[in-house]
């Protein structure tokens, strides 16, 4: 039997993509979808008969290219990596679905991440505790788990991040509340940090307004945005010569009317 690779909801989503561009145009092919794609078509023919691998990268390349929403891209990543896991079998599932939660919570495994941009980073667990003020434990600990997962390669001294900026995205309830344990956490370095380090190098600011419940949803999207912008304006690589955090919270003080 022929093997076919993981990826199966990415690859039905760029067969319904071939299939929808022919409806509209007959003379449009797979090597027209390839050209859209900027892909090979052999590579792509591969791809959507499952003879080649779907990869996170592919994901985020091609999901960008067929203007798939941020959220959506990283759903079809994690519905990768749990196939990934399905294929691997249930014993191995546990233990790699344990080691996913556990890196949503802890917060400190994109912080390792995020670190290696850094520059003069130094690949070694002792160096990287002291710089996140961790323990030499939760680093070789975290570093093991992020292999584990396949988000980080080490080569040697070479270290790679290859997880695409891919942020675990899920509606399972163990996922839900892992993040909610992670940006607890968070929340409690902020407060360490308002104790701790100097006002010139972080901002802490609030404010407290009177606003429609109908339009909590359009300011959660105000703020997602706001996030996004940030994030393309300040986040370097090769650049950066420290990793930070920026928190935004928008939550009731009165009580939710029943």
């Amino acid at each position: 039997m022929e093997k076919t690779f993981p990826g199966n909801e990415f690859r039905e989503l760029l067969r319904l993509k071939l299939k929808n561009g022919i409806q509209k145009n007959p003379a449009y092919s797979l090597r027209s979808l390839a050209k859209q794609l900027e892909v090979s078509a052999s590579s792509l023919s591969m791809v959507m008969n499952g003879r080649c691998p779907v990869t996170l990268q592919f994901i985020e390349k091609v999901g960008k290219r067929l203007k798939i929403d941020e959220e959506e891209i990283h759903k079809y990543q994690m519905n990768l990596l749990i196939e990934k896991s399905n294929i691997i079998g249930q014993k191995e599932f546990e233990v790699i679905g344990h080691d996913r939660l556990a890196l949503i919570k802890e917060w400190y495994h994109y912080a390792i991440l995020n670190l290696m941009r850094v520059k003069g980073f130094r690949p070694q667990p002792q160096w990287i505790a002291k710089r996140l003020n961790l323990t030499l434990g939760e680093v070789q600990s975290a570093i093991e788990r992020l292999q584990k997962v396949g988000i980080l390669k080490i080569e040697g001294k070479i270290w790679r991040d290859v997880s695409s900026k891919f942020t675990s995205h899920s509606n399972n309830k163990k996922y839900s509340e892992a993040a909610r344990e992670n940006q607890m956490q968070l929340f409690k370095k902020a407060i360490e940090a308002i104790e701790q380090v100097s006002f010139e190098n972080r901002y802490h600011s609030g404010v407290t307004l009177a606003m429609s419940e109908s339009e909590l949803t359009e300011a959660k999207e105000y703020i997602a945005n706001f996030r996004k912008d940030f994030m393309k304006k300040f986040d370097k690589e090769n650049e950066a010569d420290g990793v930070y955090h920026i928190s935004i919270g928008l939550f009731p003080l009165t009580k939710m009317r029943d």
